[in-house]
This record gives C-alpha cells, structure tokens and sequence, in this order.
C-alpha cells in the first residue's frame, strides 16, 4: 500500500500496533505483521502526537518549537517519517 503523502494530510495511529514508552523513546510492534519498531527522542514525540489525528504540518510547528531544528529540515524528516510509518501500517490517513 503506497500512498502520496504531503504535510497537509491528517495522520493517527492506527489500532494495527502496540506501544510502549521505554524510558522516553518508544517501542511498537505491528499486530498484524509481528514487525516491531523502535523511535528515538524525536519519533517518539511524533507519535505522541499522533494520539490524535494531526496535519503533518501542525507536527512541524510544534517539533521546531520544541527541538532545534529549521523549519525545512524538519519538514522533510517528519514527512520521511510519516511515509515510513504508513509503509508500514502504523498510522493510517484520516478520511
């Protein structure tokens, strides 16, 4: 399943996983495939986020004020980790 993502589509975590905070970063592991997956600091934080259904966008303003990082940098890590997550059926594109 491939699917044309921009920072303007709305993503959440999709109820295919399981996580678990490991002392600040994240562990997860794909029910349906037995993939598992592990976030750092800053993946963490996204899938924090994506508790509730988020534009990438909305990510990127608050990660830049939260992390030091550029605007465009950060647009293009969150959205390279947003394309990684979907791949793998971790967070789903809200209707």
């Amino acid at each position: 399943m491939t699917q044309q993502l921009t920072l303007d589509a709305t993503l959440s975590q999709t109820n295919k996983q399981v996580s678990a905070d490991m002392g600040g970063e994240v562990a997860m592991l794909n029910i349906e495939t037995g993939n598992y997956y592990h976030l750092n600091e800053t993946g963490t934080r996204v899938w924090e986020l994506l508790e509730t259904p988020q534009r990438g966008v909305d990510l990127c303003d608050r990660l830049v004020t939260e992390f030091d990082i550029d605007r465009e940098t950060c647009e293009e890590e969150v959205l390279k980790h947003l394309q990684q997550l979907l791949r793998n059926e971790m967070v789903e594109v809200a209707a």
